[in-house]
């Protein structure tokens, strides 16, 4: 007999209580998967229909984890392996928000009990809550994507927005990526309440459902009563022009983006705003540096520290900004400093990978971007190599050695690609090849 699946999210019925479990099979953490996504449709149908045809005998929601942490985010791998597909991805957000739109409009008080980290996607999934308790512990809460390169697209931005006031978003929140301590988050207004410990936890979220049962205000989003306002004065354009130069970046696009999604919709219906939350992070999703984005900034780092860390001292680094050193101290070759700088570190980062002192492409493009500040975007000093984007389009390897043969002519054989390396390169590049 086969099996059935168990959901990522399922809904439990307790005195009264209804209880969203997030528990993703097979997982240490949850994940804003497409099984994810899928799940919690359901298990919010299924507690819109209770609540419509037993009015009365749910009282509240519960959204809580079994997992060590809360909810860890969104699929960084799917986004990796299928950056460019527009409308899949459209339809992916729209599965996200629609369910956490009903959650928060559902006619009862919710309340989610955070446990643990709450990153990206599943601080979204808490802040569609009406209250939110966490407990106390230096474990992250926040909305890191635009570190990445995207936005948060799941209703984030907009309710983070309706929460503390444009500007307060933007600076505490968004713009910056900075993940928050639950004390820090309380003082912001992220979340309401922290508890002492994790026993604590749940018996303070029922606590709030009980002493909201009699307040009709606390079953309400404050955007979705009458009369409201978004808390704080609006910046003006200057402003937030100000504030897009301070977060600009490697990637400069993804804090334009959420500028557009964040003051543009905060004059907008709150659906509206979700949308374009969508829109915006589409504007992202779809450009080649994404992909290569994520994979220096989460997969190289993972597959690092599954790895036990680094396994090579300061010469590495050291390595590169020789190389760095050198190209800038070449005061009388002009043109092309900004391509011979950041060739000339890649190449020192093939070489090294070449003759062992790194030990492989993840080591080499996380230290390349923490020890010698190669641009993450680039994909860290050998991503830059194999994945090249040239004005805007993903050329690869090839890209990067006809380049190369340009600044080699124009400026000297030290941006020749020796056969050997060469060699070893167009084998990496076969290796990440479906």
């Amino acid at each position: 007999m086969t099996s059935i699946p168990t959901p990522p999210v399922r809904l439990e019925l307790r005195d009264g209580t209804a209880h969203l479990v997030l528990d993703a099979p097979g997982r240490s953490a949850n994940v804003m998967d497409d099984a994810y996504g899928a799940a919690m449709d359901a298990a919010v149908l299924e507690l819109g229909h209770r609540l419509a045809t037993a009015a009365g005998s749910v009282r509240g929601v519960v959204v809580r984890s079994t997992k060590r942490t809360f909810f860890a985010g969104g699929d960084v791998e799917a986004m990796v392996s299928r950056p460019a597909e527009a409308e899949a991805w459209r339809w992916r957000l729209e599965q996200v928000q629609r369910p956490l739109r009903a959650l928060e409009t559902c006619g009862v008080p919710v309340v989610a009990a955070i446990n643990g980290a709450a990153m990206g996607g599943g601080l979204e999934v808490a802040l569609a809550a009406h209250h939110r308790v966490a407990v106390a512990g230096d474990y992250p809460v926040g909305l890191p994507e635009v570190t990445l390169g995207v936005l948060a697209a799941g209703g984030g931005i907009s309710r983070t927005v309706r929460m503390l006031g444009l500007l307060p978003a933007l600076e505490s929140v968004l713009l910056s990526g900075r993940t928050h301590t639950p004390g820090e988050a309380l003082a912001l207004g992220l979340v309401d309440e922290v508890v002492a410990g994790p026993d604590e936890l749940l018996p303070a979220a029922l606590a709030w459902l009980e002493g909201a049962a009699g307040e009709p205000a606390t079953k309400w989003q404050p955007w979705d009563r009458p009369g409201f306002r978004l808390p704080g004065a609006t910046p003006d354009a200057g402003r937030l022009e100000a504030l897009e130069q301070q977060a600009a970046s490697a990637l400069p696009e993804a804090p334009r983006a959420l500028l557009r999604a964040a003051a543009g919709g905060a004059a907008l219906p709150f659906e509206e705003s979700a949308r374009l939350e969508i829109e915006q992070f589409l504007h992202l999703a779809t450009r080649p540096e994404l992909a290569i984005t994520l994979r220096a900034a989460f997969l190289d780092r993972r597959a690092l520290a599954r790895a036990g860390g680094p396994s090579v001292g300061p010469e590495y680094v050291d390595r590169l900004e020789a190389a760095l050193r050198a190209e800038v101290a070449r005061t009388g070759d002009a043109g092309d400093l900004a391509d011979r700088r950041l060739f000339a570190v890649s190449l020192a980062a093939v070489a090294a990978l070449a003759d062992g002192t790194v030990g492989s492409v993840a080591e080499a493009n996380v230290l390349s971007v923490d020890g010698a500040g190669f641009p993450a975007v680039l994909g860290g000093a050998v991503g830059h190599v194999l994945h090249h984007v040239r004005d805007g389009t993903l050329v690869g390897l090839e890209g990067f050695r006809e380049r190369a043969r340009e600044l080699a002519t124009a400026h000297g054989p030290r941006f020749e690609i020796p056969p050997a390396h060469l060699t070893l390169l167009t084998h990496l590049t076969e290796q990440e090849s479906p």
